[in-house]
């Protein structure tokens, strides 16, 4: 039988408020993600998609505090986010300021190599930095690794974190929105590469976003994120055809079809009865994160 690569099981991560009390960002995740397959992570702005991987990836705010009923990643258990039993790897949401604008696409490259390969040579680093840009088909990869990041498209810059989490040789790869900055054309040339290295590498991709169209053509299995917690979780085809939770409906509702050259009228979601907790929360991720969060 085969083992979740990661299973989390009430998870709840904590803040520190400006009153001193702890406030709750994750209240009870529970969260099951299979081997070599895509996992969709959707929901709203807010709705605790990017804190929950960051749990995962152990990079939690200061001050914050982190527990779970289970926590297991490739089937050992250990403390609530520290993952030696897995090699991670994250892709960010913005190409360019995700590299050091004063780098080059080289520098970038070998950096992960040197911690991966200590021992590699110089022209080893090279090779495998060439290696990973052609994994990505970025053309002519000696010469791109002489560029830096503003000589490049948003597209090809995208690639190029696509390549340094590859040359990590994670076991689990974190895609946060790495779509939203391009055009919709770059974006499915995006999600089509990330398909085919998810299938070549045996890679257990997570895949973060609000937009309903690219966890449609990515994702095996789907999972429904709202106020700190999963409501509902199943295959993509479960999802999209027979939605249980009224929020994952009105998710549904909200996009926008268009037939016979009309648009259909956009529905909005409903917001629960929550002002009071978002105030709070805002207040303690504001003093925790040093400014307003941008899309938890």
């Amino acid at each position: 039988m085969v083992k979740p690569i990661i299973d989390m099981q009430g998870l709840t991560v904590t803040v520190p408020s400006k009153q001193g009390t702890m406030v709750p960002i994750l209240n009870g995740v529970n969260l099951t993600i299979m081997p070599n397959q895509v996992l969709g992570l959707v929901g709203e702005s807010g709705s605790g998609k990017t804190m929950t991987m960051r749990t995962i990836l152990g990079l939690l705010p200061k001050g914050a505090t982190a527990t779970a009923d289970v926590w297991q990643l490739a089937g050992e258990n250990g403390p609530v986010g520290q993952h030696q039993q897995l090699r991670m790897a994250m892709v960010f949401q913005d190409p360019l300021t995700g590299l050091n604008p004063v780098r080059t696409i080289g520098f970038h490259l070998t950096e992960v190599v040197k911690r991966v390969h200590p021992r590699y040579s110089r022209l080893q680093q090279q090779a495998a930095a060439e290696q990973a840009l052609e994994k990505v088909n970025i053309p002519k990869p000696t010469q791109r690794l002489k560029q830096y990041p503003h000589e490049l498209s948003g597209g090809l810059r995208q690639r190029v974190l696509i390549a340094m989490a590859l040359l990590a040789e994670p076991d689990v790869l974190i895609a946060d929105e790495p779509t939203t900055a391009l055009d919709v054309t770059v974006q499915a040339q995006i999600l089509t590469l990330l398909k085919e290295l998810q299938r070549k590498e045996a890679l257990t991709i997570i895949f973060i976003t609000h937009d309903l169209g690219v966890i449609s053509a990515v994702a095996d299995n789907v999972a429904v994120m709202r106020d700190g917690q999963i409501v509902e979780a199943g295959t993509s085809a479960d999802i999209f055809q027979q939605a249980q939770h009224p929020y994952t409906q009105a998710l549904l509702a909200a996009v926008t079809a268009v037939t016979d050259g009309h648009a259909s009228s956009l529905q909005t979601v409903p917001h629960t009865d929550r002002q009071q907790h978002e105030e709070i929360w805002l207040s303690a991720t504001h003093r925790v994160l040093g400014g307003v969060p941008d899309g938890q």
